[in-house]
This record gives structure tokens, C-alpha cells and sequence, in this order.
């Protein structure tokens, strides 16, 4: 219950084990590992909600979704240290803000194909600003 194309290592590689490549590639990259709180801007079905806190040592991760059947999936998997909000990215204002963030699949429906480029690019730079602004300054 993973979306996206999945990391492959080679051609003995099962879908299951790419997968989990892909979202311990994104964990690293985001520099996730172990941090305090991470969010997951539109977080499907939690895989790597409980990726980050199993495996990564995330002390608590956010997801991130607008579906309502989504999020009660999540909800319903009793993830440790996890919690799902029903919201647009937009719109979230968390009382404490992320070490990372991290999203997968989500960041092509933010710009739409019948908005000018100049539209599209102000889309992504309003993701990517608000997106900082919920980041932790360095110390």
C-alpha cells in the first residue's frame, strides 16, 4: 500500500524490498533519522509513517492527507508515535514545527496542467515556503 515507483536495485529485486528502499531513501535524504518530528505531506496509507518511526528512530511523524478513508486507515493501524491529520498542506499549522518534512507523490497535483507556468511555478514556491516555514530553525 505504497504509491509511487519503488527504488529497484537490480532484477532479482522484489516490489515489497524496493519499496522500503524508496522510503529509506527519502528518510536519509531528508536527513529524518532520528529526529524528533517528521512530516509526511500526503501520507497515503502511513508506510512511511511506520517506516520512520520503526526503522528511523523518528520520535513522532505527522501524515499529512486529504482523504478520509485514508487517514482512517492510518488511524486504525494504532501506529506508535504517529498521528494522521485530515488537511491540506496549506492549511496545516502544527504547534511545533518539523525537523523534516518529506512527500511522496503528492507534490505533482500542487500545480495543475491548465495553469499558466508562471501559475504552476508561484504553486510550487508556496509549497516550498510554507514548507520552510514549518521547519525548525538551526540552532
Amino acid at each position: 500500500m505504497t504509491y509511487s515507483c519503488p527504488l529497484w536495485a537490480g532484477p532479482d529485486d522484489t516490489l515489497h524490498a524496493a519499496q522500503l528502499r524508496k522510503l529509506d531513501y527519502h528518510a536519509v535524504n531528508a536527513q529524518a533519522v532520528g529526529a524528533a518530528r517528521v512530516l509526511d505531506i500526503g501520507c497515503g496509507w502511513g508506510s512511511l509513517l511506520e517506516r520512520l518511526v520503526n526503522v528511523h528512530g523518528v520520535q513522532h511523524a505527522v501524515g499529512l492527507t486529504l482523504s478520509e478513508r485514508q487517514a482512517e486507515w492510518v488511524k486504525a493501524r494504532n501506529l506508535p508515535r504517529s498521528s494522521v491529520v485530515l488537511s491540506h498542506w496549506h492549511d496545516h499549522r502544527p504547534a511545533e514545527n518539523y525537523d523534516a518534512i518529506i512527500s511522496i507523490g503528492a507534490f505533482e497535483h500542487f500545480a495543475h496542467i491548465d495553469q499558466s507556468r508562471d501559475q504552476r511555478v508561484q504553486s510550487y514556491r508556496t509549497f516550498f515556503t510554507h514548507c520552510r516555514d514549518l521547519l525548525r530553525r538551526p540552532a
